[in-house]
């Protein structure tokens, strides 16, 4: 069983492998969640930049997976927005390189343990006691 989470909120989920790495950052960031929620939301109204920022972000600061081409999109949302509407396009690409991202940082921290379904076992322990700890900041 591959571990998957939801990063969203029950009223918009994003759901995406979860690895170590990524449960040590959402850690640090709990306000996440709140901005998840807003990015998917706005995405259904055709609204684009709010998303394109956060996945962004996401890639930077969460996994350190970001590039120029990133960040081209992330300042065209952020800086030009009275300039250049923000397109499905980028948030679907940068959205879709979170995913994939998060992935590859599971399929990395699982290749190094021996027993598979014991890392599986022991993350997804961690994050239902962070989720338990979530609830009781919210």
């Amino acid at each position: 069983m591959e571990p998957y989470i939801n990063i969203g909120t029950p009223k918009a989920c994003l759901f995406v492998f979860v690895s170590n790495r990524l449960l040590n950052e959402l850690r640090k960031h709990p306000l996440l969640y709140d901005a998840v929620e807003e990015a998917l939301i706005s995405a259904k109204n055709e609204y684009y930049a709010i998303g394109i920022i956060i996945w962004y972000e996401l890639l930077k600061s969460v996994l350190n997976a970001n590039s120029k081409d990133d960040s081209n999109k992330r300042n065209s949302a952020a800086h030009d927005i009275l300039k250049i509407r923000p397109t499905k396009k980028a948030y679907d690409d940068l959205l879709n390189k979170f995913k994939d991202e998060a992935k590859e940082c599971y399929l990395k921290e699982v290749a190094k343990e021996e027993n598979k379904e014991a890392c599986n076992e022991k993350i997804m322990r961690e994050w239902n006691q962070f989720m338990r700890e979530l609830s009781n900041i919210a």
